[in-house]
């Protein structure tokens, strides 16, 4: 619950995550943090998240589930990039 920030390229093609629960002290999420996860099937991100970094779910390609916060106000287009 300390954590307040997932870093770039975090969890970059780690293959071995299929689901994530961020913590709710987490308020932003970096560039690329999760991309190419490709077994990635459910995200729940915290309400207090206020920002979500370019390309973070980037090739998520079983990405099936997610629910972004109210706190969001822009997205970049390349947030979900090659997900499928």
């Amino acid at each position: 619950e300390s954590v307040t920030s997932i870093g770039h390229a975090a969890f970059w093609q780690c293959s071995g995550l299929t689901d994530i629960i961020i913590p709710s002290s987490v308020t932003e999420i970096g560039d690329d943090a999760f991309s190419k996860c490709t077994n990635l099937t459910n995200v729940t991100l915290p309400d207090g998240l206020t920002f979500i970094g370019e390309g973070v779910f980037n090739g998520c390609t079983k990405l099936s589930e997610i629910n972004i916060p109210k706190k969001i106000t822009a997205i970049n287009n390349a947030t979900f990039i090659l997900c499928i």
